[in-house]
C-alpha cells in the first residue's frame, strides 16, 4: 500500500474498502492487525473505510467502529 499524498502535502489518507469486520471477529481475529496495517492507519490524517463493513447487516456496523 503507498500513502497518497494530499494536496500541498499537507497530510496523508489512508482508504479501507471491503473489511468484512465480522468475518475476521469468527476467528478472534482483526483485519488490521492481520494486514500489518497498524502504522499506516494510526499515521493517517484522515481514515475513509469504504465498502462492505460487515457481511451481515447495517446492525453489525459498530462492532466495526
Amino acid at each position: 500500500m503507498q500513502y497518497q499524498n494530499i494536496p500541498y502535502r499537507s497530510g496523508k489518507i489512508v482508504v479501507l474498502g471491503d473489511l468484512h469486520y465480522d468475518s475476521y471477529q469468527r476467528f478472534t481475529q482483526c483485519p488490521i492487525n492481520q494486514w500489518n496495517l497498524q502504522d499506516i492507519v494510526w499515521n493517517a490524517d484522515a481514515l475513509i473505510l469504504a465498502g462492505d463493513l460487515a457481511n451481515g447487516p447495517a446492525d453489525r456496523w459498530a462492532q466495526v467502529f
